[in-house]
């Protein structure tokens, strides 16, 4: 039988719509399932992944040879995923041998009608996008890096392997040009809800929630207003850490980016930096002043040259701009993290609210939390070099050439 066209499904996710293939979800199954449990499933049953199982590429079940607890009882067998339940009806799994051993069918979007169809499902099904939280977005991120790192790279990041070093460059500043739009624009969402300043809290909890907890931090920045931490720093850290409960994910989490240290840490950044947010960026955390004439917005950036790293950041000094902004966010966030806060959070909800147009800048910045192999991969398809250090533009890049929707300029061609 032959296999039924990848499907795509948008939903709204913490930052946004989130578009995702079936390939997406089968990829989360495999990194996130046994870190998450307990579940419940459709009949009620407690649910526990002690192994994914096997990844199927080709015909058949998605997973082959999973182990799952089931109120207590072992079981293996094979596991089948799907964005809508109905798939399994549209896909014709239903009377297929080769699906004879599913035993567990995971959803993201149930269908009532399906649940109540007398037809041969699966004996159990796992409605899964409730377990996943608002961080859908982080977890795909995970799995696109993850995916970069992998023997058989995303395919359209494979073939520009066979194209001339500067085409390549010039189509990767073009895709990073793409995230950059795309995190100003839903920066700019927020701020049509929200204040800068209340955004700006979500958003730096949110960073110093890493990819386990930036959900629940979130979550966090609704629960705790800016306002209440700034009448009692200490007081609503150590509320915030006791209203998450059991719902923090600390396995895996080192003491230094332990959740209830990072809210210690926000608490005493508050206190040191009172009004407003507790800085303003008109104060100059961010690109200096002087050289923000040479910073260009997203659309400019697409039809420029790939940069000169080293060379464009002595010319607008950003070397002294990260000086000056670690030093006004410590002890808030430091470290690689505090590159996340700047490129992910800081810097497009600078360009969001209209206080610099820093594309430019946010493409030259240093990298966040990023792969010892980073730099190796980066080498490989020869956009680092002398004078061009890894920089955050190259990291956004390779990460927009491993969505799934990415695909080459149509006018492109092998040298």
């Amino acid at each position: 039988m032959r296999e039924p066209p990848p499907r795509v499904e948008e939903w709204t996710g913490l930052y946004g719509p989130v578009f995702v293939e079936e390939r997406d979800l089968q990829r989360l199954w495999s990194l996130v399932a046994a870190r998450q449990g307990p579940f419940v499933t459709r009949s009620g049953r407690r649910l526990q992944v002690l192994d994914p199982g096997q990844w199927n590429h080709g015909r058949g079940p998605d997973f082959r040879d999973a182990i799952l607890e089931v109120e207590g009882e072992r079981r293996h067998g094979d596991v089948e995923l799907h964005l809508a339940e109905r798939d399994w009806i549209r896909h014709g799994h239903e009377g297929d041998p080769a699906f004879a051993r599913v035993g567990l069918h995971v959803v993201l979007f149930p269908d009532a009608a399906a649940a109540g169809e007398n037809r041969p499902y699966p004996p159990e099904t796992l409605e899964w996008l409730p377990y996943l939280g608002g961080d859908v977005e982080g977890l795909l991120e995970e799995a696109g890096l993850r995916s970069l790192l992998a023997d058989d790279l995303p395919p359209a990041l494979a073939a520009l392997e066979g194209y001339r070093a500067e085409d390549r460059q010039r189509w990767m500043v073009a895709a990073a040009g793409e995230r950059w739009e795309r995190k100003v624009a839903l920066v700019r969402r927020r701020l049509a809800d929200a204040e800068w300043t209340t955004v700006a809290h979500q958003l730096l909890l949110e960073t110093l929630g890493l990819k386990r907890n930036r959900a629940l931090m979130h979550r966090v920045a609704l629960r705790f207003p800016l306002q209440q931490w700034r009448a009692e720093p200490d007081e609503t850290a150590e509320a915030a850490w006791r209203w998450g409960g059991e719902e923090w994910t600390l396995s895996g989490v080192r003491p230094a980016n332990h959740p209830r240290r990072r809210l210690q840490d926000y608490a005493a950044w508050i206190r040191a930096h009172p009004q407003p947010w507790p800085l303003d960026p008109r104060e100059g955390v961010g690109p200096p002043a002087g050289g923000m004439a040479g910073i260009v917005g997203g659309s400019a950036l697409l039809k420029r040259r790939p940069p000169r790293v080293a060379a464009r950041r002595r010319e607008l000094e950003l070397g002294s701009a990260e000086k000056t902004a670690r030093a006004r966010f410590h002890p808030a966030v430091g470290g690689t993290r505090f590159h996340t806060w700047m490129t992910d959070g800081w810097l497009p909800l600078l360009a969001a609210a209209g206080f610099h147009e820093g594309a430019e800048a946010w493409f030259l910045w240093w990298p966040g939390d990023a792969p010892a192999t980073w730099p190796d991969l980066a080498r490989r398809l020869e956009l680092t070099g002398p004078g061009r250090p890894l920089c955050n533009g190259w990291f956004q890049a390779l990460l927009r050439a491993s969505e799934p929707d990415y695909r080459l300029p149509p006018e492109s061609s092998p040298a």
